[in-house]
C-alpha cells in the first residue's frame, strides 16, 4: 500500500496527485492526504507549525494502521 501526501504550496503538488492516480491505476492500494496551506518540506516544521504537526500525525496514523493490518 501507499500513502501520498501533497501540500498546497508545493510546486510538486500536481505531480504528487498524478503519482497517486498512477499507483491506483496499477492496482496499488493508495490513500492520499492533501495539506492546504503547507509548503514543500513542511515535515521539517512540526515543532514550529501546528498545522504541519497535525498533518504529520495524520500521515503517521495512516502508515501505522497499514503496518498493523499487515501482521
Amino acid at each position: 500500500p501507499a500513502h501520498v501526501v501533497t501540500a498546497a504550496r508545493d510546486p510538486l503538488c500536481t505531480e504528487g496527485r498524478r503519482y497517486a492516480e498512477r499507483l491506483r491505476a496499477a492496482g496499488v492500494p493508495t490513500s492520499t492526504q492533501h495539506c492546504p496551506g503547507l509548503p514543500h518540506g513542511f515535515a521539517r516544521f512540526v515543532d514550529d507549525l501546528p498545522l504541519a504537526k497535525r498533518a504529520m500525525a495524520q500521515a503517521h496514523a495512516v502508515v501505522a494502521a497499514a503496518l498493523d493490518t499487515e501482521k
